[in-house]
């Protein structure tokens, strides 16, 4: 735990905390329907992933995702295994994808 004497500086606090969702969540399953989508140039797909209430953003990076079989589009309802991970130059939260299939 830290006392409120430490101070860190931006890029400190964001490592610490991409390194305790990273532990703390190093295989999540999460259902959700894709809300967006693009495939970069790279081959990685980002997306968002949403439920009625809430949506997180996703990365399936090239390597993984040609095992997927299916390119999804906006409106698929998937499952993904993913790590939690914090993308420290935006602060943004985001899942990290393994594996992703089609749901429902």
């Amino acid at each position: 735990m830290f006392d409120l004497k430490t101070v860190f500086t931006v890029t400190q606090f964001a490592r610490h905390l991409n390194e305790q969702f990273r532990n703390q969540f190093s295989a999540v399953r999460v259902q959700g329907e894709i809300a967006s989508f693009t495939k970069a140039s790279s081959g990685h797909w980002y997306f968002g992933l949403k439920d009625d209430n809430a949506q997180i953003k996703a990365v399936m990076f090239r390597a993984r995702n040609v095992l997927a079989g299916f390119s999804p589009v906006v409106g698929d309802k998937v499952e993904v295994l993913a790590q939690l991970a914090l993308y420290e130059q935006r602060g943004e939260l985001q899942l990290i994808v393994d594996v992703v299939k089609k749901s429902g």
